[in-house]
């Protein structure tokens, strides 16, 4: 089964000059703080990261659980056409005609 790994990176830097704030953001962070910060909008900005870590983790669980479904899915249909198949000769009593 294929795993993804997720994180919300935040950059809390002493740097705050808009080419660097620009440079984190294309460098992959996902936000940008300078210092000093106020602590209560450090919690939010950690609170918004868990959301959105918990949007991406919902599709991603469906798409395993539908994955894993249809995989049983076309089991069970190869199962149910090998049991047919099987049948299909007993029933047509070609068992002794070799």
């Amino acid at each position: 089964p294929r795993r993804l790994c997720s994180a919300y990176l935040i950059i809390l830097t002493a740097k705050n000059s808009v080419a660097d704030l620009v440079s984190g953001l294309r460098a992959g962070a996902d936000d940008y703080v300078t210092r000093p910060f106020d602590p209560q909008q450090f919690r939010a900005r950690v609170k918004v990261g868990e959301r959105v870590l918990d949007l991406q983790a919902a599709p991603a669980a469906q798409f395993a659980a539908l994955e894993d479904s249809l995989a049983r899915e076309a089991a069970a249909g190869a199962c149910s056409q090998s049991a047919q198949a099987v049948n299909g000769f007993a029933l047509t009593g070609n068992a002794g005609s070799r």
